[in-house]
């Protein structure tokens, strides 16, 4: 008897399987690539942040270290084909604002998916952070979610669990669509932890709170400070959350 043709059924089988192993494994090589692209934490080993699009780069400068023996750094916002860079300052609204300087610790950027937004984390003290969004064709005039926050907060037992926090984080955590952004309000203080979860429609420029748990989540800051390798790639101040 011919054993060939029974066997190729098999050997066809496995050759398809094996096919559609590979077609999975660079599909998802390539979506996590991709979203890989559309975050990132300054300063670190990698100094720029390409749009979904391709279209703006936002690319980060580190300044010399001042008398404080604290770097400074810029972020420097680039559309293709044009020489002009602009400057990010989401603090340019407060009178102490620095000049040149975009941050002082660390900061992280998502793109929203459409590449018409970005926000900005900026992590500036080892007890808060804050949170900014930007509009690609209004970079002047950041907004700061972090106002329409307590506003869309009605409890008052949560209002009061931020009033006896020391250390209160709001920053954007996701972005569920190109349109309405994933905000997390984060603390602890003297008996008390809490995470606020809200979704903020860039449509209405409207904040509308979600849910509340009673431990404080930092999401991925937590696996960073776990992680010594990545946190090398911090600064000091960006991994302290004491």
């Amino acid at each position: 008897m011919n054993h060939t043709h029974c066997r190729l059924p098999n050997v066809r089988m496995q050759w398809i399987c094996s096919a559609a192993l590979f077609v999975s494994i660079l599909s998802l090589t390539v979506a996590v690539a991709a979203f890989a692209k559309t975050s990132i934490c300054f300063p670190g080993g990698v100094s720029d942040l390409t749009s979904p699009n391709g279209l703006y780069t936002i690319k980060n400068v580190d300044q010399p270290v001042g008398s404080g023996n604290q770097p400074k750094h810029l972020l420097l916002f680039l559309r293709q084909g044009e020489q002009k860079k602009i400057a990010l300052n989401p603090h340019r609204l407060y009178a102490d604002a620095p000049v040149v300087a975009s941050y002082d610790r660390c900061v992280d950027i998502l793109w929203s998916p459409d590449s018409s937004a970005f926000v900005l984390n900026d992590w500036m003290g080892s007890n808060v952070a804050s949170v900014y969004l930007y509009q690609v064709r209004d970079l002047r005039h950041p907004i700061d979610i972090g106002d329409k926050l307590f506003g869309a907060l009605k409890d008052q037992q949560d209002k009061r669990s931020i009033a006896k926090s020391d250390h209160v984080y709001m920053f954007a955590s996701k972005w569920i669509s190109a349109t309405v952004l994933e905000i997390k309000e984060a603390g602890h203080g003297p008996g008390v932890a809490f995470t606020f979860y809200y979704l903020w429609d860039l449509r209405k420029n409207s904040c509308k709170f979600i849910k509340r748990m009673s431990k404080e989540d930092l999401g991925c800051l937590d696996t960073l400070l776990e992680n010594k390798k990545l946190a090398t790639l911090l600064s000091p101040g960006c991994v302290s959350r004491t």
